[in-house]
């Protein structure tokens, strides 16, 4: 299915429309969350450059850390693979992930399990890279983030050229999907596995 997106005509709306998904996903994350406290991307980067750096947890699937992540990121896609990581309770901690949900909804499940020093990174790894930060695959630099499907990748910049790589890279993931996609999915499948557990 071709995007609307590919089309020259709609390259002058791409901006607006970005800026517009971002104010709503941003919105919706702080909404649903009021406890976890956020952090912009330039405050961990201000924040990383001191000797005293915080524990930085990435909460996205396996396949998406893959791709890329930021340096010194722990893989940590639940509060399990958190308990493991064994992880002092007043730890400084900033989880991240595509935008944000699925990040801020760990870090509200961390501040339940008694972690107090919980931070949830705002626009997460994708305005990370859109501000031109850097990610790595392997301990290397590279330019490239996991988009989650293509019409989420649509956040990332430019994404006339992202939306190539996801052709030839991503071409399985969604495609017809609203712009909450990831928010109201993430919520799905904690509900799913909430009613699994008996809660």
């Amino acid at each position: 299915m071709s995007s609307p997106f590919n089309n020259p005509l709609m390259n002058p709306l791409i901006g607006p429309l970005r800026a517009w998904a971002w104010q709503r996903i941003k919105s919706k994350i702080r909404a649903q969350f009021p406890t976890v406290e956020p952090i912009s991307t330039q405050m961990l980067a201000t924040w990383l450059e001191q000797a005293s750096k915080p524990t930085l947890l990435d909460v996205r699937r396996a396949e998406e850390f893959a791709v890329s992540h930021l340096s010194a990121a722990q893989h940590t896609p639940d509060l399990e693979a958190v308990r493991q990581a064994k992880l002092a309770p007043d730890q400084p901690i900033v989880a991240y992930c595509s935008v944000g949900y699925r990040s801020a909804r760990l870090a509200q499940q961390l501040q339940q399990a008694g972690f107090t020093r919980v931070y949830n990174l705002e626009g997460s790894i994708f305005q990370w890279f859109n501000e031109g930060r850097q990610v790595v695959q392997n301990g290397q630099a590279v330019n490239q983030v996991h988009p989650y499907n293509r019409l989420w990748g649509m956040l990332l910049k430019p994404a006339e050229s992202l939306l190539q790589g996801q052709k030839r890279n991503y071409g399985d993931h969604v495609v017809g999907v609203e712009v909450s996609n990831e928010v109201d999915q993430s919520q799905q499948q904690t509900n799913a596995q909430d009613h699994g557990k008996g809660n």
